[in-house]
């Protein structure tokens, strides 16, 4: 979950082939048991060569399958984050360069980058914010969503 899904390394991993990985990947996407999270660029050729991310639409469901050493708190604040900007925006993409960012939406207003931490923004964070703007300088400012302030933005 938010983590970029190349199909050739999960073929591998599961020793089946990168094909057969795609149509699988597709299939949960159909049946709206996952959402895929593209890599935001204007370049379509760019988009589609890029892995995708990969979020449930059901916390819960990952939570049944999967084996946890700890709470996961940002993984599941990030997971819900993906799934209110889904039900407002077309689409939610994610962004990488030297650094990461969680998510960007396009709407009339322009392209909004979001970073999602459980505690807050760390200097990575700022870097990767950075590094977004300098390479989409017409952007608007990055929302910083945390543990503290995600109740207002899930409210919204």
């Amino acid at each position: 979950m938010g983590s970029e899904v190349s199909l050739r390394s999960l073929a591998g991993l599961l020793g089946v082939t990168a094909d057969t990985v795609g149509v699988y990947l597709d299939a949960c996407s159909a049946s709206y048991l996952i959402l895929p999270c593209p890599y935001f660029t204007f370049s379509e050729r760019q988009r589609t060569a890029r892995p995708r991310k990969y979020y449930p639409i059901d916390i819960a469901l990952r939570e049944a399958v999967v084996t946890r050493t700890g709470l996961d708190l940002g993984k599941r604040l990030e997971a819900a984050v993906f799934l209110h900007l889904r039900r407002s925006h077309r689409e939610v993409c994610f962004w990488r360069g030297q650094g990461e960012i969680d998510f960007v939406v396009q709407d009339a207003d322009g392209i909004t980058p979001v970073q999602v931490s459980w505690d807050g923004p760390k200097d990575r964070h700022e870097r990767a914010a950075a590094e977004f703007r300098k390479t989409f300088p017409d952007a608007n400012p990055v929302v910083f969503v945390s543990g503290n302030d995600a109740a207002d933005l899930l409210r919204r």
